[in-house]
């Protein structure tokens, strides 16, 4: 260690004039020993009180796990339900629209309307299966939406 560079410090000239005026008080006979005991009775209580907050943390988080799986129950029924009932009500509405668009499309294009109305009917598929798959996400972005 440089010691020339510790003689120009104010900081360490005053450390050192403290030192040699001060002597550190003596300790307590037995501090030691006493520090040691209070420090095991402290942790003898903290083990006892972490047994039995380990097992009351283990309860709640068993309690919070049969509740998070009752509602992942829940909300998979219910997305069964709703899957359901749209791809009732798609086969419904397509049926629909097919029974009025083939006369006319049989209007609009004569002999080729057979030929045509696969057509129309897979781009009406696709159109919905589009509107289901990204319609969270259209939704979201309309103005005034979350």
């Amino acid at each position: 260690m440089n010691h020339e560079g510790r003689e120009h410090d104010p900081g360490a000239r005053l450390d050192a004039a403290l030192r040699a005026a001060l002597a550190p008080p003596p300790a307590p006979s037995g501090l030691r020993a006493r520090v040691l005991q209070a420090a095991r009775a402290d942790e003898l209580a903290h083990a006892g009180m972490e047994a039995a907050t380990i097992a009351t943390r283990q309860r709640a988080l068993e309690l919070e796990r049969e509740r998070e799986l009752a509602r992942l129950r829940r909300d998979f029924v219910r997305v069964h339900r709703g899957t359901l009932a749209l791809i009732a009500a798609l086969a419904f509405g397509c049926g629909a629209a097919v029974s009025i668009a083939l006369p006319v499309l049989a209007r609009w294009l004569g002999r080729d309307a057979p030929g045509a109305a696969p057509l129309y009917a897979v781009l009406a598929g696709l159109l919905a299966a589009s509107l289901v798959w990204y319609g969270d996400d259209l939704r979201r972005r309309l103005p005034g939406q979350r």
